[in-house]
């Protein structure tokens, strides 16, 4: 018994000096880590150290409709991962409507990055700094172009959203027409449905606005036509001059009119009522002459060195792998194709670099 004791004994006092022994050699590793002047080796363990070590805000305004998630969302995913390889820097992802923007800019508040759509760039223009050479190069010509302001790229577009035409067989074949092109139907669809009482009409198109994007232009080029005139003789929905894209959606469903002249996020509400049975199929013909749905970043900090930590964030931002994640959110990415199937596919094989793309200035 005492000899089993003994064994006992000698057993646990090796594998307590084993443990220290371990326990010594990862304290003198990891003590060099941090001390030795070759930083790779800390970073491949740690992540880089930020240059800035604090809190950076960022403001997220938008100003159109997304696609199938929040935008501020998808930041604050990106947000994190950078984070993750700049240790030190925390971003704050604040989304805020016009009118908390502007409050906040009354009582001199202002974000370290401003991220916004079109419409709003006039709020910090002055605050902008120039973004690197590598950041344009990344972009198509024509969303690179659409950032620039006297020449200095000082607002990049990393996301963007496009313009179509949607309808449905079932609304093709009640206004007596054969299912074809779109575009050529879009004029064509507005019918009369007479009772005893009264006569119903449903109109051949609508659309809406907001007081920073307006379908309205994507239409005048699309459509060799006066809008006037096709008010006046009822093939267009009157209320395209003040309604709201949601409300031409909502006029749009209740059969008001044949067709939508809508954007992304009216095809994932589409795709919505489908799935729940409530609509047979959907039809979908991007329009591709011209876009205002563009989401904007800019780097608007005073303190250099926080200008520096959020010029990475905008190249990280900007990266393939941070791009490719806007399927998440049902976006288009300005540096390229990112989707293989489905209906946003359709949209980016239809945009080019002969689209018009709204300025941020």
């Amino acid at each position: 018994m005492k000899k089993k004791s003994r064994l006992f004994f000698v057993a646990v006092k090796k594998l307590t000096l084993v443990t220290i022994l371990i326990g010594l050699v990862l304290v003198v590793y990891f003590s060099y880590l941090f001390i030795s002047p070759d930083s790779s080796l800390r970073e491949r363990f740690f992540g880089k150290s930020a240059k800035y070590q604090g809190l950076i805000r960022l403001w997220s305004v938008d100003t159109f409709e997304g696609g199938c998630a929040s935008r501020s969302g998808f930041l604050n995913d990106v947000a994190m991962r950078f984070e993750k390889q700049n240790k030190g820097a925390f971003i704050m992802v604040e989304n805020l409507t016009i009118d908390e923007m502007t409050a906040n800019l009354k009582n001199n508040v202002y974000p370290d990055i401003f991220c916004f759509g079109t419409g709003v760039a006039g709020y910090l223009k002055d605050k902008m700094k120039e973004l690197s050479t590598e950041v344009e190069k990344a972009l198509l010509p024509n969303f690179a172009m659409a950032g620039l302001c006297r020449g200095k790229l000082l607002a990049c577009p990393y996301a963007y959203g496009m313009y179509a035409l949607l309808t449905s067989t079932a609304r093709v074949e009640k206004a007596k027409k054969e299912v074809k092109n779109l575009k050529d139907l879009a004029l064509h669809l507005a019918f009369d449905v007479t009772t005893k009482r009264t006569t119903k009409h449903t109109y051949s198109l609508t659309f809406g606005k907001t007081d920073y994007v307006d379908a309205q232009k994507i239409f005048s080029r699309s459509f060799d036509v006066g809008l006037s005139s096709l008010i006046e003789n009822g093939v267009v929905d009157p209320k395209v001059i003040g309604q709201t894209p949601y409300e031409a959606y909502l006029s749009f469903t209740s059969g008001k009119s044949s067709m939508l002249l809508g954007t992304q996020r009216d095809v994932f509400r589409m795709e919505n009522r489908v799935a729940a049975g409530v609509e047979s199929d959907i039809l979908i013909e991007p329009l591709k002459e011209y876009t205002d749905l563009v989401n904007y970043i800019s780097v608007t900090s005073d303190n250099k060195d926080v200008i520096s930590v959020c010029k990475d964030f905008v190249e990280f931002l900007l990266s393939e792998e941070m791009q490719q994640r806007l399927v998440n959110i049902g976006l288009l990415s300005p540096r390229g194709k990112i989707y293989s199937e489905g209906n946003m596919c359709t949209f980016e094989e239809s945009a080019s670099e002969n689209m018009v793309v709204e300025g941020a200035f």
